[in-house]
């Protein structure tokens, strides 16, 4: 067992593998919509409003009042998402992704937490771009400023922020509205180099075996 209760040495990259599959779980998938009545609200995918909403809680829990801009960011995000849901018709996961794409509001918390340097929330914040990412949910325009921050993150960063990061870069190569994006993809692929150089075992194998993927992803794509 890996350092910091990670359950595996290294990761082979095959999808079959265990130690795979818990470091990169597999993708959200659509579910039905429950049908409406007459004159009913359009209900929410759950899916997508869930999982999001609930990472931006953890985000807002954690800042608590020691980081007041990413317990604002988190508001504000929090709102638009509830909006959002609550404004498209017959929605669906895809509808609600597109809609989240062009907002700025939906990117700012997991951004601030990066910035703190506060491994909880850096960690939080690692996971809240890359569930945006999961779903293609994040704005190209506004990313930039996130992508430098996981990089940052993956060079100074302790084993579980690093791993945090190797898991958001996976959801980025895999957000169709990111990688038709050459420089993101190069800052995504220098982030994976910097963890490949890695002292730590478990973060540079893992990281092989990521930039293994990437490139499959680059060609299929």
């Amino acid at each position: 067992e890996g350092k910091g209760g990670v359950g595996f040495r290294w990761c082979c990259g095959r999808p079959e593998c265990p130690d795979h599959q818990r470091l990169f779980p597999p993708g959200p998938t659509s579910r039905p919509i429950a049908p409406r009545g007459p004159g009913e609200p359009p209900m929410a995918p759950l899916l997508i409003v869930d999982s999001i909403q609930s990472d931006i809680h953890a985000l807002k829990t954690e800042a608590g009042k020691k980081y007041p801009k990413v317990r604002e960011a988190s508001e504000r995000a929090d709102r638009h998402l509830r909006d959002v849901a609550d404004g498209v018709e017959n929605a669906t996961d895809a509808l609600i992704a597109a809609a989240l794409r062009r907002s700025e509001e939906m990117l700012a918390p997991g951004l601030a937490a990066l910035e703190t340097k506060q491994s909880r929330l850096v960690q939080l914040g690692a996971a809240y771009i890359s569930r945006l990412a999961s779903h293609d949910a994040v704005r190209p325009a506004s990313f930039p400023a996130a992508g430098r921050a996981l990089r940052q993150g993956a060079e100074g960063g302790d084993e579980q922020v690093q791993l945090r990061m190797l898991q958001a870069i996976m959801s980025v190569m895999q957000a169709t509205s990111l990688v038709s994006d050459s420089d993101t993809v190069m800052l995504m692929l220098e982030s994976l180099l910097v963890l490949y150089v890695s002292k730590n075992q478990v973060i540079a194998n893992t990281a092989a075996a990521s930039l293994r993927q990437c490139v499959g992803f680059l060609f299929d794509s």
